[in-house]
């Protein structure tokens, strides 16, 4: 019984899109009539083949512009293909598997062109994900094939702001740029608002292993000037001082285009790609300046969205102050928070966990202190009502839960939870003996079975070694 193979795509707007080798010779290239079709703009319309001979495999090229690759090698002739060879075209990356494809998907699904644009109804309907195939299909109109590249890159980032605005969205868009351009590195400095220096922001490489070396002459004339700039050869490139890093230890081309935020130039875009590289070109610059106008509006309203919540925390402090003024234990929603925050830090939780820690620690006394029991269950309530604070009620009513009794182990999955347990329970220890040596209340925390061992060491570390006591920024 013969085995069988099949090639995936690695990268690309078809990552993860799989093609079974069934006895016939499979094409790849952009064409929308290839076997397998790939979106880069270095393939040619039918770039390479695939082809079986006696029970193997062998790829061939099919005399394409720019050439194949296997395994980071030129394609001189035809080739074997072995478990796991990487065939490369642009760009995109395929791989030789042992294997059926989960499901093929071939071009039927696409949106194709044609020259006769009397083809075409009037209303064309097609799912919105297949935007990301817009791709011209001609080899002599390069304009407008740039055009449908710079429009899908667009439409990717666009799609990525849509999908989730939060502090990944930058690491996330710079390593997008990485894969598409392709580059090097792709670096977001970003101007200190205190100190007026720039520094680095988020960085993206396509290996994790090399530091990326950046000149710092181009990023002062970007910030400068205000306009973008692109050299195609650093190391020639007059306008750089030739005591910078890019004549010292070696960098190709470099785009580098301001971030205009709120209108204002706060830092600076910049991409490269190391020497021996082709060199960026002028599409290649009005692209990277129309992701970085995106990349800036994000900017913008993560600033906004980060301002929305400075106010809502100083109101809802306000409104805590004065309930624990009234039950005499002033300060103890902001000695929770802190507690929770810096042991989310240490287990190196996301921003966007630190804020429910945040706000449920400050919370976490709401219907335990002051009134008669009826007012704090209305208390609760107003807060379950609330739909903003719905992402951190629930870590509330846990520790509702716990002081009742409850509730049992908690879950190994839920690490938040299990995080404002530790903090609320360290907390209401402090509050009733405030004298209390904190390192024997730990341990004493420790023999209780419902909180977690391992969050309860982190609170002890974060004590010892001050974070506990550190301020916490809003």
């Amino acid at each position: 019984m013969s085995v069988a193979n099949k090639l995936r795509i690695r990268n690309g707007p078809y990552s993860g899109r799989e093609k079974t080798l069934v006895g016939e010779a499979v094409t790849i290239g952009r064409d929308v009539e290839a076997s397998i079709q790939i979106l880069d703009r270095s393939a040619s319309r039918f770039h390479c083949e695939v082809f079986p001979v006696g029970g193997m495999w062998f790829v061939r090229d099919l005399e394409s512009k720019n050439g194949t690759y296997v395994n980071s090698e030129p394609l001189e002739d035809e080739e074997l293909l072995r478990e796991g060879d990487v065939i490369r075209i642009g760009s995109v990356e395929l791989v030789y598997e042992t294997g059926v494809a989960v499901g093929d998907q071939d071009s039927d699904d696409r949106l194709k062109w044609s020259d006769d644009m009397s083809l075409l109804s009037n209303t064309l309907e097609f799912r919105v994900d297949d935007l990301s195939d817009i791709e011209d299909q001609g080899e002599g109109d390069l304009r407008a094939s740039d055009d449908a590249r710079t429009l899908q890159m667009l439409y990717h980032i666009g799609k990525m702001v849509a999908n989730g605005m939060d502090s990944t969205l930058p690491l996330r868009v710079c390593n997008y740029l990485v894969s598409t351009m392709p580059a090097q590195c792709v670096i977001i400095f970003m101007r200190d608002r205190r100190s007026g220096k720039l520094t680095p922001h988020t960085l993206a490489a396509d290996d994790t292993r090399t530091n990326p070396v950046v000149t710092r002459t181009l990023i002062r004339r970007v910030m400068m000037e205000n306009r973008a700039i692109l050299t195609a050869n650093a190391q020639e490139d007059e306008r750089l001082n030739r005591k910078d890093s890019a004549v010292l230890k070696g960098i190709g081309s470099v785009i580098c285009v301001p971030l205009s935020i709120a209108g204002q130039t706060r830092g600076v875009l910049y991409m490269a790609r190391s020497p021996g590289s082709d060199a960026f070109s002028q599409r290649d610059l009005e692209m990277v300046s129309a992701a970085a106008v995106q990349l800036g509006l994000a900017f913008q309203s993560l600033d906004h969205l980060r301002h929305q919540r400075q106010v809502l925390w100083r109101a809802i402090l306000a409104m805590v102050k004065i309930q624990e003024l009234r039950a005499d234990c002033l300060g103890s929603g902001e000695r929770c928070a802190r507690a929770a925050v810096a042991i989310g830090q240490a287990l190196q939780l996301s921003s966007d966990s630190l804020d429910r820690l945040r706000f449920a620690g400050l919370l976490h006394h709401i219907g335990v202190i002051g009134g008669p029991p009826a007012t704090q269950q209305n208390l609760l309530a107003h807060l379950d009502a609330i739909e903003d604070f719905c992402l951190f009620t629930p870590l509330i009513h846990r520790t509702h839960e716990y002081r009742q009794g409850q509730t049992g182990p908690t879950s190994e999955g839920d690490v938040e939870e299990r995080v404002i347990l530790v903090a609320s329970a360290f907390e209401d220890g402090l509050r009733a003996s405030p004298e209390a040596d904190a390192v024997q209340l730990i341990d004493r925390l420790g023999k209780d079975p419902r909180l977690d061992g391992d969050v309860l060491g982190q609170l002890r570390a974060c004590h010892l070694d001050g974070r506990l006591y550190a301020p916490e920024s809003s």
